[in-house]
């Protein structure tokens, strides 16, 4: 007896069919991700989960492609399903961080779209809310840029294989930015870790702090509803100390199209 694949096409299809508990579902595609059926009124579809380094996300090019990892545990859930997913309607992004004292932020994008693999899973990301600083759609942006692995450098930073440099993890890297999920899970290591090669998330805690937990999250943008933990209001990103890395000056100027974004630059300054 053949059982019919679920025709759910993601957590928030389930979610409204009334299974509204969190945990491992099959969504019609034929692939399984977790759904978070509690955070902000329900129904996310996980497609990043962090939360112990027992899952390595130094990966290649095509392991990000078709995704990785355990969806009870630490995964990636793969490029060429975010792709199909996002490609459906307009999709919200969640992200959850939390640090190693127990402390957490949130942000939200109100648009999220990661294009097919012709175009390099490009990123289009928009419309910021929440506690824990833009650092996708602000300054040194990655909306627009191509995903990145230790296999294929796509960065906007010339000269510079972000991927490569800062612990092998895919990403949409800028110049390099400042934000890197899938970083290195360094543990708890305060403010005195690998400079940008852990899970860092910039305006929140500083690029020398990797997280104990991440998750990025997405359901479609018609869904969003206004609750206690999404304000309308966006606070002001954190004022973020310069480190004290010695950045290499020259008088050249850049090439035309590269970044000029001073946060970018003091967070690579280590590598020139």
């Amino acid at each position: 007896m053949t059982t019919a694949p679920p025709t759910e096409v993601d957590c928030s299809e389930h979610y409204a069919s009334g299974q509204t508990t969190s945990g491992v579902y099959s969504l019609g595609s034929g692939v399984q991700a977790y759904c978070d059926m509690e955070t902000a009124g329900g129904g996310w579809t996980v497609i990043q989960r962090r939360e112990d380094g027992s899952v390595p996300f130094n990966r290649t090019w095509e392991e990000y492609k078709l995704g990785f990892g355990n969806t009870s545990g630490e995964y990636w859930l793969g490029n060429d399903n975010i792709h199909l997913l996002t490609s459906q309607e307009n999709f919200t992004l969640r992200v959850d961080l939390m640090d190693w004292g127990g402390q957490t932020a949130y942000a939200e994008y109100r648009l999220f779209r990661v294009s097919g693999e012709s175009d390099g899973y490009r990123l289009h990301i928009s419309g910021y809310s929440g506690t824990a600083g833009d650092s996708m759609s602000g300054l040194s942006s990655n909306n627009g840029q191509r995903f990145s692995t230790v296999d294929r450098d796509n960065d906007a930073y010339r000269g510079v294989h972000c991927s490569q440099q800062l612990g092998e993890g895919g990403w949409w890297f800028e110049a390099c930015g400042l934000s890197y999920l899938n970083g290195r899970y360094q543990g708890n290591c305060g403010d005195s870790c690998p400079y940008f090669q852990g899970v860092v998330w910039y305006p929140w805690r500083n690029g020398r702090y990797s997280l104990k937990s991440v998750s990025m999250k997405i359901r479609p943008a018609a869904n969003q509803q206004v609750t206690p933990e999404a304000p309308q209001v966006t606070p002001e990103a954190p004022q973020v100390t310069p480190e004290a890395t010695p950045v290499v000056t020259t008088t050249t100027a850049p090439p035309t199209g590269e970044s000029h974004d001073p946060d970018a630059a003091r967070a690579l300054a280590f590598l020139l």
